[in-house]
């Protein structure tokens, strides 16, 4: 099979292949999103491992006979077509002819990666629902309820999360005296390189994984780390070397904690939870739920050509995603922590009556014992 037990991972051996070469790294470098650039780079690495050709003899030996080299590639395709969904075969040929095409090489042959619209690991894979969740969550530490929290609670993709900085929560405040959100659901900017159509926009985080990022906030400041707007807003701990996530290490990171929940399933279906909460949901406009989640549209437009959206618009979209999506995102620990904040503050409000009567009481007692001291001196 193409994959081969290797001591290195992909990424050392991808970066090795980059750097070891400038026109492959010229090749990168021109390429659009950080997500193209990871995906065709490891796409030429695996082809070339399964040739056991550099990108530059693999350019040789289609100059010198390309019936050959699309012999060759299409055994390559036929070989991931085993193990891999046609979406994913047809990444790894596009990131093949989008190396040769920088060599003015294009294909002659039409290479077959099966239906592209099937989805063979999503067969048996849904959404988790709120009760699922909440399980998931019981199992994950401050850290990993946060990563959750940016897929299932705003609808993040993974490389926009792990590139999230703390400057990208304008509604986040750390102060001396604690952090905090001003407002909540909060604001997510994502910005145009870690965004999939490479165009730049925002979301909202839940109240309920807003109070998950403050928590492992101030864990980390318990730490001893120094906090500041350019912090990464997942970070790996104090111990590690790493100072921010790789795709690999958050994919990794959630499938560990779904592992611990029995959970069987990829970590994208979080991003699923979040949308079947807005299809499910009533009152919320469709060009707010396009633009929330990424897609192209009207919103999207005006965002990008003005850099920004006036105040009332943002804080009537924040209305309604906190009255129409927010219900449907909230786990049942949430829920049943709403209901015991209320009757705690009911319970408390009762105190305070009983307090006050009490008060009340001792006043008529007062006043009782007074008349009778009274009486006594008549008499």
């Amino acid at each position: 099979m193409i994959e081969a037990k290797n001591s290195r991972s992909l990424q050392d051996r991808t970066g090795e292949m980059i750097n070891g070469n400038i026109d492959v790294k010229r090749w990168i470098n021109n390429l659009n999103s950080d997500s193209t650039k990871r995906i065709y780079a490891e796409s030429l690495l695996k082809f070339s491992e399964f040739t056991k050709l550099s990108p530059i003899q693999i350019v040789e030996k289609f100059k010198e006979n390309q019936k050959e080299g699309e012999d060759v590639l299409t055994d390559f395709i036929l070989d991931l077509k085993r193990e891999r969904t046609p979406k994913s075969v047809g990444n790894h040929l596009n990131g093949v002819k989008s190396w040769l095409r920088h060599n003015e090489i294009d294909l002659k042959r039409k290479i077959n990666c099966g239906n592209l619209r099937e989805t063979p690991t999503l067969e048996n894979e849904s959404a988790p629902d709120q009760n699922e969740l909440s399980r998931i969550l019981k199992y994950s530490d401050l850290r990993g309820k946060s990563a959750i929290a940016l897929i299932a609670f705003a609808g993040l993709r993974p490389t926009a999360s792990i590139n999230l900085k703390l400057f990208d929560l304008p509604d986040l405040k750390i102060l001396e005296d604690g952090i905090k959100f001003e407002k909540t659901p909060a604001q997510v900017r994502v910005r145009s390189r870690y965004s999939k159509n490479t165009k730049a926009y925002f979301t909202f985080l839940s109240s309920e994984g807003c109070e998950y990022l403050v928590e492992y906030l101030k864990y980390r400041v318990k730490l001893g780390e120094k906090l500041t707007s350019e912090s990464p807003v997942l970070s790996y701990s104090n111990k590690s070397k790493l100072k921010s996530f790789t795709r690999k290490g958050y994919s990794k990171l959630i499938k560990r904690i779904f592992e611990r929940a029995g959970y069987r399933a990829r970590p994208y279906v979080l991003r699923a939870y979040f949308d079947t909460a807005i299809m499910n949901s009533r009152g919320i406009n469709h060009d707010v739920q396009q633009f929330i989640m990424g897609h192209t549209g009207s919103i999207e437009a005006i965002y990008t050509v003005n850099k920004k959206l006036p105040e009332w618009q943002i804080e009537n979209m924040r209305e309604q995603f906190r009255e129409s999506i927010e219900p449907n995102l909230q786990t049942i620990n949430v829920v049943v922590k709403n209901k015991i904040d209320n009757l705690e503050a009911e319970n408390k409000r009762l105190r305070l009556e009983i307090e006050q009567m009490k008060l009340s009481q001792n006043e008529v007692l007062s006043f009782i014992t007074q008349l009778r001291k009274s009486d006594s001196a008549k008499k």
